[in-house]
């Protein structure tokens, strides 16, 4: 049901151009979820999904869940997830994906994010194949969005990797870790500054 309103919420939100959405909303929003973040980090989950739960509802009231319901359920998973309650975490996870594929398309960095954290997910699961097939989806969209030496890029093949190498198949690990590590040199070389000789 929940998925459904939201859902609903999103599209009319979109079709409804003439409707602006309060921007003191989506700033109360967006706050609350930094907060909820911090919360996390220091490892106070309940206040954290706490405050995930009042942003919900401030989005959801003011219609300023257009710019925040995918990040808003993503929360509550990371929050789960951190908690080791990995089939709650599943569920806002699958959400956000559903309204991310739905609002933004399969090809889109906000799409590919869900993919990212339901592959970390499965892989700690366990569920291998599922996880596998989320991170080579999740490395094809990087690769068409960011280019093969985006330092991003880089981490998804890291990411692929690591994976790879808990399946026990290291043949495919080890030639994704290596790419990885070279994108990441060159990012470096670029980024530091020339040093001259007085």
């Amino acid at each position: 049901m929940r998925i459904i309103l939201l859902s609903f919420l999103l599209c009319a939100s979109f079709l409804v151009a003439a409707q602006t959405v309060d921007s003191a909303a989506i700033r109360q929003v967006d706050s609350l979820i930094k907060i909820s973040l911090d919360l996390t980090r220091k490892r106070d989950y309940e206040k954290s999904l706490e405050v995930n739960a009042t942003a919900e509802k401030i989005a959801l009231e003011n219609w300023g869940g257009v710019g925040g319901v995918w990040d808003l359920l993503l929360q509550p998973g990371n929050v789960l997830l951190s908690m080791r309650n990995a089939q709650e975490a599943e569920k806002y996870y699958l959400e956000s994906k559903a309204i991310r594929e739905k609002v933004f398309g399969k090809r889109t960095s906000r799409y590919a994010n869900c993919l990212s954290n339901l592959a970390i997910l499965y892989r700690g699961m366990g569920d291998y194949e599922k996880a596998l097939s989320l991170a080579l989806e999740f490395k094809a969209i990087r690769e068409k969005i960011l280019g093969k030496e985006h330092p991003d890029y880089a981490q998804s093949l890291n990411n692929l990797a690591i994976l790879y190498r808990e399946m026990g198949n290291y043949e495919k690990a080890e030639p994704l870790a290596l790419e990885a590590l070279a994108i990441r040199e060159k990012c470096w070389e670029k980024s530091t500054p020339i040093m001259l000789e007085a």
